[in-house]
């Protein structure tokens, strides 16, 4: 066990040295990446964006390191990974200067693998990819696996579950769709036990982060749950008795598991639901649960899950941002793993009453936009980059159901940060609509997050989005969910106004 936290210490080293700084030279093994893009419609493709986190997803973006690669006029690319002597969750992208052309699921890399990629882009935007060479089998695998999930998922979608007539036909339904999650599963991990080619550490990864049924199926059941009171215990009841069957018990491997653990802290707070038989739970007892269900490695992921997917805090109940804070400040001092934690103190900088840092941004005039020079007025800072379709789905929800109202407010304002490197990508996106509109004030970083605003607060992609009160000071951090609650948008910015922080 030492030798293995030298080794986790020794890899962490070695990636956080500058190349310009290092002055010896460093013998540092690579993952291979060669393959050719085929576009039905002969589109401009000029780029293959990749993204790996070498922390595993658990640390609200440090760690994750994304770069882009030319792709040749014939659709040839090339790129490398990282060796670190474990698995390495990555995934890939497809840049059009014209349009979005799709992302891969994300896949996991060993040593000593050397792929090919034949990606081939259908009508429709349908992607099929082929993977040879070494180490390609578990590719192929995932890839597999994955389509026969969205063909599943499709058959599951035909029984209509969340709408029903009476007892009888939900009954009936909830039976059909869980015997159903029950046949995939199980063909699910038949297909996982026939491969020979994949070793036993990377099907223990594939069986519970890719063709999550046992997850969808979770999912479900807390929606019809939320939006049916009047048969809750009917689905309760229905869920209790599945529940056991449909779950996996978290291992020390799975820590590298993201998408699997974010669903274990949201099926923790299901089974709250259902045993206070409540339209929500208490976001401190749900994090005082979350605290004490596993050991180790686990509970310190489930507490970074915690802190930095804010879809985690749907079906709580209402919250200040003074209560945020402090189980923010308890999870620094509990969590035991250094790099969750140092993430996680990074973000008490945005702690409710903290002066912002003063910053500046380039407008579209070229000019500098001070931060300070706002104060006297509530702010809505907006980090977005073009492509980020969660920052253009975000625009859209908060465009048409709150910016209406709040605009009238003549004392708020919103500051629309874009991150991209490329100033026509800031242009376009703009002049686009599907990100900010013309009346917010619109600035760049000018180099993408190289800007010490970006850095400080450690932003790390988008929708970003802080509140500042009229006198400069952080009111609170808001999750895209919080800010497209007209409600409750209307009620932070007013206390905004008078620099008052609201507390239960």
């Amino acid at each position: 066990m030492e030798g293995i936290k030298i080794l986790l210490v020794l890899m962490v080293y070695l990636f956080s040295i500058k190349d310009t700084a290092c002055a010896i030279t460093k013998i540092e093994k690579k993952i291979n990446f060669q393959g050719v893009i085929k576009d039905s419609k002969k589109r401009r493709i000029t780029e293959v964006a990749i993204s790996y986190n070498l922390e595993d997803g658990f640390t609200g973006g440090n760690g994750n390191i994304p770069f882009t690669v030319e792709v040749k006029n014939n659709g040839y690319f090339k790129f490398e990974l990282p060796d670190i002597g474990r698995p390495l969750n990555f995934n890939m992208s497809i840049q059009s200067p014209d349009e979005f052309l799709g992302t891969l699921i994300d896949y996991y890399a060993e040593s000593g693998d050397n792929i090919e990629v034949l990606w081939k882009i259908g009508e429709l935007n349908k992607d099929t990819v082929e993977f040879s060479g070494q180490g390609s089998g578990k590719y192929n695998l995932i890839t597999t696996l994955q389509n026969q999930f969205w063909r599943d998922k499709k058959t599951l979608g035909e029984i209509n579950i969340l709408t029903f007539k009476d007892s009888l036909d939900l009954a009936y339904k909830l039976d059909c769709y869980s015997k159903l999650t029950k046949d995939f599963e199980a063909n699910k991990v038949h297909k996982l036990e026939m491969v020979k080619y994949v070793s036993p550490i990377i099907k223990n990864l594939i069986q519970v982060e890719f063709a999550r049924y046992y997850d969808d199926w979770a999912f479900i059941i807390e929606l019809l749950y939320i939006k049916n009171s009047n048969f809750r215990r009917q689905i309760s009841q229905h869920y209790l008795e599945h529940t056991n069957e449909f779950f996996y018990s978290p291992g020390i491997i799975h820590r590298m598991c993201r998408l699997y653990l974010y669903s274990l802290a949201d099926r923790i707070k299901l089974n709250m639901l259902i045993g206070k038989q409540a339209n929500a739970v208490n976001v401190v007892s749900y994090y005082n649960l979350l605290k004490k269900s596993f050991d180790g490695v686990i509970t310190d992921r489930l507490l970074g899950s915690f802190t930095f997917n804010k879809f985690i805090l749907v079906n709580l109940e209402p919250f200040s941002p003074k209560v945020m804070d402090s189980l923010i400040a308890d999870a620094e001092n509990s969590v035991k793993t250094s790099n969750i934690k140092q993430a996680i103190s990074k973000v008490l900088r945005t702690k409710s009453g903290t002066k912002l840092l003063s910053s500046s941004f380039i407008d579209l005039n070229n000019d500098e936009i001070y931060t300070n020079s706002l104060e006297g007025k509530v702010v809505l800072i907006d980090v977005w980059f073009l492509g980020c379709s969660g920052c253009a789905q975000f625009h859209k929800m908060f465009e048409n159901e709150v910016y209406p109202f709040l605009k009238k407010n003549k004392s708020f304002v919103i500051l629309s940060v874009n991150i991209d490197k490329k100033l026509e990508n800031w242009k376009m996106g703009i002049k686009s609509n599907l990100y900010t509109s013309d009346d917010y004030i619109n600035v760049t970083t000018g180099n993408g997050l190289n800007h010490p605003f970006i850095n400080y607060y450690n932003i790390k992609g988008g929708p970003y989005l802080m509140l500042i009160d009229v006198n400069g000071y952080i009111y609170s951090r808001l999750d895209p969910i919080q800010a497209v609650d007209l409600k409750y948008m209307s009620r932070l910015v007013k206390d905004a106004m008078i620099r008052r922080i609201i507390s239960k």
